[in-house]
């Protein structure tokens, strides 16, 4: 089962008619506080709604909703100028100069079947490109909605529901960051094999969280290791480690939160639930 570093950044259908459980689960302390924690998927289909009953229940069931940033700070324009600096090339670099011919001439081939010139675009990063191709993908495979985060943070705002963030909008902008860092032909040859099986692998990324399968994730999770295990260690492994002390200030609070963050965050040996079960707290699936 072959999978990118674009699928976990998307994280980052099919229905199975299945008695499952769910992407949800519920983080106890031995004194009976506790914590909710939810596994999103940023972008969906028509198709993928309604969110899952135990999304919308567990929201009724929370007074706060936790959220890994402040989405709203995308649309502020004035981060404008971060998001400029981070995307595109402040100096003489360009696309061609930075990228062997072999990878350039395969990046252009590939943009050209979704009408992108890179001639018109030299001053966008590797990165840049790739996340717009696969934008461009996943549009024309039907994924025009937000995702989780965006659909129950409206559902909360309706409710009078608070809101916490997990990091800053300048964190993640530094994430970001570091994803740009990363070997350009390396993270173009190995992005473009991902888009070339972005709709299969879509449905099924979709399937197991709709089913809380936990083995797909599982095994993204292992091959994103070690496949990118650079961008492993601060996308996904830093982050979790830092998210660990706040939900366990979280479990000493009087309200009850529930904490929505990209699916891949919670599977596998470095995953939020395991680390909060090696800690003694007890981890149910709803």
């Amino acid at each position: 089962m072959k999978r990118t570093i674009i699928s976990a950044i998307l994280i980052l259908v099919i229905f199975f008619p299945v008695f499952s459980q769910s992407s949800v689960y519920v983080i106890e302390d031995k004194n009976g506080a506790k914590i909710f924690v939810g596994g999103s998927i940023h972008k969906l289909r028509e198709q993928d709604f309604p969110l899952p009953d135990e999304f919308l229940k567990t929201l009724d069931n929370s007074e706060i909703l936790v959220l890994e940033t402040d989405i709203s700070e995308v649309n502020n324009p004035a981060n404008a100028p971060y998001l400029m600096e981070i995307m595109t090339f402040q100096d003489d670099k360009t696309l061609k100069s930075v990228l062997s011919e072999n990878v350039y001439n395969k990046l252009d081939s590939a943009c050209a079947n979704y009408g992108i010139r890179l001639e018109g675009i030299q001053k966008l990063k590797p990165f840049t490109v790739i996340l717009n191709l696969t934008q461009m993908v996943l549009l024309k495979n039907g994924v025009t909605k937000d995702g989780v985060d965006v659909q129950l943070s409206d559902e909360a705002n309706k409710k009078g529901k608070s809101f916490l963030y997990l990091e800053t909008f300048e964190e993640q902008l530094s994430f970001m960051k570091q994803l740009t860092q990363v070997n350009e032909d390396d993270f173009v040859l190995y992005s473009l094999k991902d888009i070339e099986q972005n709709n299969a692998m879509f449905d099924e990324i979709i399937a197991s969280w709709k089913t809380g399968d936990k083995k797909v994730m599982q095994e993204l999770n292992k091959e994103f290791k070690q496949t990118f295990p650079e961008i492993y260690q601060f996308l996904l492994l830093d982050r979790n480690d830092n998210w660990i002390p706040q939900l366990e200030d979280y479990l000493k609070t009087p309200d009850t939160e529930f904490v929505v963050v990209g699916a891949l965050h919670l599977y596998g040996p470095d995953g939020v639930l395991q680390q909060m079960k090696d800690k003694g707290y007890l981890v149910k699936q709803l």
